[in-house]
């Protein structure tokens, strides 16, 4: 039951907007002519002539496709109609109308006699097709629909008298529904005239062709603002190299305009919520150039936004509204935007693994001279970033062509506020391979041994082992053929740092310095016959005692 009324209630309720707003379209203004309606519908140009004749009327030859010659059609202005919406969809009914009306009471055809004067004594019509956005679409396609109502009379008898020299008028009627947004939309419309000639006789043969109208629906006039009192005062406002929306420079606020009776009270002016906009800058608050920095008084619609701790404007000197007097012309006090330079420093790490943070700020503004608080600041760079099979060289500044490493000072002036590094790398060669406790450029040779005090002695050598004494050692390399001494003299002992592995015997040759494998190989065989005739001539001498 409940259900059931409110479907009753709502369809009640729409009922009645129907009803209300058909009559304000039943009751709808009606303008004639090239005559100006109160809310602006009108007609621009009519189809029709002064002297009432069909070839001095605005006509088209062809049938239309499209958009056709503007100076060939009438034009009409109309005011949008009202609106409502239902079931999530805005629906519109015809606004005020306009009509555009005049004679077609002669036309000139051809007969056999040549092309002779006939009076219209019917003239036939239809609406054909219509075109928006350069689109056109025939007369079945009611889409015109949404944005213009039109009335006519299919066939409206002009009865032209030859000997009164009357005839009635013929019109095209139009109604605003839905604003077109500045375009125009083209309605068409085939025409007949048919008539008679002067002695009376009726043609067999009308004269055809087509006509148009182009047409625009503008939105209603906004209700004019209430018209100040004798005395008025309000605020205007100076970008100061910034914009407001719509690329002004300058606002001036008349809408917030207060007024009084007299001149002698003060009215109090809310500061406007517009704020403009400048590149590169960050907008702060609004100042009196005429009592700025005497006051020190700083104006804002909403000072919640606004940093007050790095624009450390007094509590008391931050106001929302602006008290002043009126007059009778109407008093205007300009209030001016105060600007802080931003600046940025941004990274590119050119495919690193991470990209550190944009870094933001401003350079401050001298409250006392509201200049800037300085003209650079200085930023330590970001840590460095990974990239794989590459090594981090830094980050370099293309505008200075400089290489900054992680942690150094970066100066951003304000002439040049906006900074991008590009990350720097240097591919990793193929055989360079990190050596634990050395450099990481160091290649690895696996040619080089570790020689040490605990060097790995054969055991087949057992009086090789390095106790010697330092005059068995001199009569050992004595003993050695000269070719193998200078041999032994060119090798360069490299020690590494990692030591041989227990139990494992490290039989490598010291890598030569300036010679190839081939020289390492001969070196070593040359040093174990030296070896080897050493321990023969020992055991000789051992076996003679």
């Amino acid at each position: 039951m409940k259900k059931a009324f409110g479907i009753c209630s709502s369809l009640l309720a729409l009922t009645l907007v129907f009803v209300s707003l058909m009559g304000v379209s039943v009751h709808a203004q009606g303008t004639e002519g090239t005559q100006d309606a109160q809310d602006g519908s009108k007609v621009v140009t009519s189809i029709f002539s002064s002297d009432g004749t069909l070839e001095s009327a605005k006509t088209l030859k062809d049938k239309p496709k499209g958009k056709v010659d503007d100076n060939s059609v009438g034009e009409i202005i109309l005011t949008e109609g009202q609106s409502f919406e239902f079931g999530g969809k805005v629906h519109w009914f015809g606004g005020s109308k306009v009509t555009d009306k005049g004679n077609i009471n002669t036309f000139v055809t051809n007969d056999l006699t040549g092309r002779l004067n006939y009076g219209t004594t019917t003239f036939s019509t239809s609406f054909i097709g219509w075109s928006f956005d350069d689109k056109y679409h025939e007369s079945s396609d009611t889409g015109y629909m949404d944005y213009v109502d039109l009335e006519y009379e299919s066939a409206q008898s002009v009865n032209y008298d030859f000997v009164n020299l009357k005839g009635n008028k013929i019109s095209y009627t139009f109604a605003g529904k839905k604003p077109t947004n500045d375009k125009y939309i083209y309605l068409y419309f085939h025409y007949a005239c048919h008539g008679k000639k002067i002695n009376g006789n009726i043609t067999n043969n009308p004269r055809m062709g087509y006509l148009g109208y182009k047409i625009k629906v503008i939105p209603k006039p906004q209700p004019q603002p209430q018209q100040p009192k004798e005395y008025s005062a309000h605020l205007s406002y100076d970008a100061n190299g910034g914009k407001f929306e719509g690329n002004e420079t300058t606002f001036d606020d008349k809408a917030g305009a207060q007024t009084s009776e007299n001149d002698n009270t003060k009215v109090r002016i809310n500061i406007t919520d517009k704020l403009p906009t400048r590149p590169d800058y960050k907008f702060v608050f609004w100042y009196d150039k005429d009592e700025y920095p005497n006051t020190k008084n700083a104006y804002n619609k909403d000072w919640a936004k606004t940093d007050t701790t790095r624009y450390n404007v007094p509590k008391e000197k931050r106001l929302a509204a602006l008290e002043m007097s009126p007059s009778e012309n109407g008093q205007t006090k300009t209030l001016t935007a105060l600007w802080d330079k931003e600046y940025c420093l941004k990274y590119n790490a050119d495919g690193g693994k991470t990209t550190p943070a944009d870094l933001t700020g401003t350079f401050g503004v001298n409250l006392d001279t509201l200049q800037p608080k300085t003209d650079s600041v200085t930023i330590n760079v970001a840590e460095a970033v990974e990239k794989d099979g590459f090594v981090f060289k830094g980050w370099k500044d293309p505008t200075a062509d400089k290489i900054y490493q992680p942690g150094d000072e970066l100066k951003i002036s304000s002439n040049s506020h906006a900074i991008t590094l590009q990350a720097v790398w240097e591919k990793k060669s193929d055989n360079v391979q990190p050596v634990p406790g050395g450099d990481h450029h160091t290649p690895a040779d696996p040619s080089i041994s570790d020689i040490s005090d605990d060097s790995h002695t054969p055991a087949a050598f057992p009086w090789l082992a390095p106790n010697y004494s330092s005059n068995t050692q001199t009569q050992l390399v004595a003993e050695q053929s000269t070719n193998d001494r200078m041999n032994l003299g060119k090798q360069q002992v490299v020690k590494q740092s990692k030591k041989p592995q227990a139990g494992k015997i490290d039989n490598t040759i010291p890598k030569t310095g300036e010679t190839d494998s081939y020289s390492t190989m001969l070196s070593a065989l040359g040093f174990s016959i030296v070896l080897i005739s050493v321990w023969i001539k020992r055991r000789i001498l051992e076996a003679s005692k």
